[in-house]
């Protein structure tokens, strides 16, 4: 990347920053940062929301299912987030 473009991107990223915090976390302490970590990182609680995060982050990258199997296990997951949420308004 040309030391211009870098610069560009950087200032981008900064305004970014501030515009949206919310999706920036500071992981400077930490050596790595995988998916668990991740999902703590941005307090996703829900285990149907992690399971389908986990199937999209890694999509069709473990070697065990291909992409397209992933994200429509992920799609599954979210779906039934969704009928949780039905059954959790009509039993209310």
């Amino acid at each position: 990347m040309p030391p211009n473009s870098r610069k560009s991107s950087q200032k981008n990223l900064n305004s970014n920053e501030s515009v949206f915090p919310h999706y920036y976390k500071d992981v400077r302490h930490l050596e790595f940062v995988d998916v668990y970590r991740v999902l703590s990182l941005y307090e996703v609680t829900d285990p149907a929301i992690a399971h389908a995060i986990k199937k999209l982050l890694v999509s069709g990258g473990r070697g065990a299912k291909d992409q397209e199997t992933d994200i429509a296990e992920a799609i599954a997951s979210l779906k039934r987030w969704q009928a949780m949420q039905e059954e959790n308004a009509s039993a209310s």
